[in-house]
C-alpha cells in the first residue's frame, strides 16, 4: 500500500472520459448555485423587495436567467416564490460552500489528485442532502408543485448524479477509468514486495 503512492500515476483527463462527465457536472452544480442563489439569498425575485442587496442581485444576474427562474415559480414549483427561510439557508451553502468546491474540485479531477475523492463523496452527501429536504418540503407542504413531470425531472438530476459520483470515487483512483477501463501504465517494471 505504501509503494501505491510512490508510483501512483493518474491518466491524462483525456482517457478519463467518466471524469470528465463528472467535470462537467460540478460546472452544471455551480452554474445552477451561482445563479439561483443569490436570488433566493437577497429575496431578489420578489418585486416588492426594494432592498439595496436585491437590487444589486437584480443587476448582477442576467435577465433571462432572473425571467427562467420567475417562470419556474408560476409554472412548476409554487414554494421557489415564496422563498421560504430554510431554502435561503440551502443556497447560502450552496453558493458559499459548494461553488468553491466545485472549483477546487475541477482542477484535482484535472490534475488527477487523489485526495479529493473523500471530499468529493462528503460534497455529493450534502447535494443529495438538500434535493431531499428541497422535494420533501414540495411533497407535504403547500403550494405542491404543478407540474410534477418537469419537476421531478429537473430535481431527480440532483439525487443520481451525485450518487454516480459517491460511486465513482469510491471503485478506485484516477489511475484508471472505472467505467470505461482505461489504465494508467505502472511507472516501474518491479513488483511490489
Amino acid at each position: 500500500m505504501a509503494n501505491r503512492k510512490s508510483h501512483y500515476q493518474p491518466l491524462p483527463i483525456s482517457q478519463r472520459l467518466t471524469d470528465i462527465f463528472i467535470i462537467l457536472n460540478f460546472m452544471m452544480f455551480g452554474f445552477v448555485a451561482i445563479n439561483r442563489g443569490p436570488l433566493s439569498i437577497w429575496d431578489a425575485l420578489n418585486p416588492s423587495n426594494h432592498s439595496f442587496s436585491a437590487e444589486m442581485v437584480r443587476k448582477l444576474v442576467p435577465k433571462f436567467m432572473q425571467d427562467g427562474l420567475t417562470d419556474w415559480g408560476e409554472t412548476v414549483e409554487p414554494q421557489f416564490k415564496i422563498n421560504p427561510s430554510w431554502a435561503r439557508i440551502m443556497n447560502v451553502w450552496n453558493l458559499f460552500i459548494h461553488v468553491p468546491f466545485y472549483l477546487i474540485a475541477i482542477y484535482a479531477f484535472i490534475t488527477g489528485r487523489d485526495w479529493i475523492r473523500y471530499p468529493t463523496a462528503v460534497c455529493m452527501t450534502t447535494v443529495m442532502y438538500s434535493t431531499f429536504v428541497i422535494m420533501g418540503n414540495n411533497i407535504i407542504s403547500p403550494p405542491y408543485p404543478i407540474d410534477l413531470g418537469t419537476y421531478y425531472g429537473s430535481y431527480i438530476p440532483f439525487l443520481v448524479i451525485p450518487l454516480l459520483i459517491i460511486i465513482r470515487v469510491a471503485i478506485s483512483g484516477f489511475d484508471q477509468d472505472p467505467i470505461f477501463k482505461s489504465k494508467a501504465k505502472s511507472s516501474t517494471s518491479k513488483k511490489c514486495q
